[in-house]
């Protein structure tokens, strides 16, 4: 690994938070050395073996043992729809920017998930109801009654009738969405148009794999449990390795992942004592 000096580190953002992560292919390399010495179970172990576990382990375990996700902000367009990024998985908030009227800051409100948004996929048919088909066999689709066809209008309720009588699960004070996994795109609320949008999402950590193994980072309090990861599926698999070696391999590997889980946690003892003394007040 090329050696970065303080001044490198501080005059290029490039650099900047890179001391956390370690390139999957330094990791590899580590593996690969370990698994060539003389005597190990994993001797003749293919490198490639070792990259597919080893990518196999991040895309399982990412969500569970990593709690910085990813974050863009976006404008709503007059169509109400937004492609997902590229290395989405999961999403966790989104929400819209707002001033504060006391400061002038921007605050972040979040966005409540509306189910009731006609996301569906319309069948094309004839006069007689009949499902049309394409030379191929295929069904013809098109967006008839969905919000890629019809923008969800949101309407405010009237302030006449007495709130005691208003269905409260209908309101959103702030907006609406709706999540379409099948065409990766996510569709707003009509009162969303041309305002700021943050969407705080996962990925799998593999959003770069068309680069090389170079480019993948793994956190370095991950590294341990990648690679007692990709020692066990190597192991399994393997008739003369013997039994008790494999499970010794299996304990140390939910050993490690139970630590990691507990490390990435974020867990911070000062700030839940703080919110349990906030609470005890009210």
């Amino acid at each position: 690994m090329e050696k970065i000096t303080p001044f490198d580190y501080h005059s290029d953002e490039a650099n900047h938070g890179n001391y956390q992560f370690v390139p999957l292919k330094e990791v590899v390399d580590d593996l690969l050395f370990t698994f060539n010495s003389n005597g190990h179970y994993l001797e003749h172990t293919r490198r490639t073996s070792i990259l597919y576990h080893a990518k196999e382990c991040l895309r399982k375990y990412n969500k569970a043992v990593k709690n910085d996700p990813l974050s863009i902000e976006m404008t709503v367009p007059e169509n109400l729809v937004i492609a997902m990024p590229h290395n989405y998985v999961d999403w966790l908030r989104l929400s819209v920017v707002v001033t504060d009227e006391a400061t002038g800051s921007y605050r972040l409100k979040p966005l409540d998930i509306n189910t009731n948004m006609n996301i569906a996929i319309g069948y094309l048919q004839d006069h007689n109801a009949e499902i049309l088909f394409d030379q191929a066999g295929g069904i013809l689709q098109a967006d008839a009654t969905s919000v890629y066809a019809q923008p969800y209008k949101k309407y405010e309720f009237c302030t006449e009738t007495s709130q005691k009588f208003k269905d409260t699960s209908k309101l959103s004070k702030y907006g609406e969405f709706a999540i379409d996994q099948k065409r990766g795109k996510i569709v707003f609320s009509s009162d969303l148009y041309d305002k700021e949008i943050v969407l705080e999402y996962i990925s799998d950590g593999l959003e770069f794999d068309t680069y090389g193994e170079e480019t993948i980072k793994v956190h370095k309090k991950v590294v341990e449990m990648v690679k007692d990861w990709v020692y066990l599926e190597c192991v399994n698999p393997k008739r003369d390795v013997p039994a008790n070696e494999k499970e010794r391999a299996r304990r140390r590997f939910q050993t490690t992942r139970h630590q990691v889980v507990l490390d990435r946690a974020d867990l911070n003892m000062l700030e839940i004592a703080r919110v349990m003394q906030s609470s005890s007040k009210h």
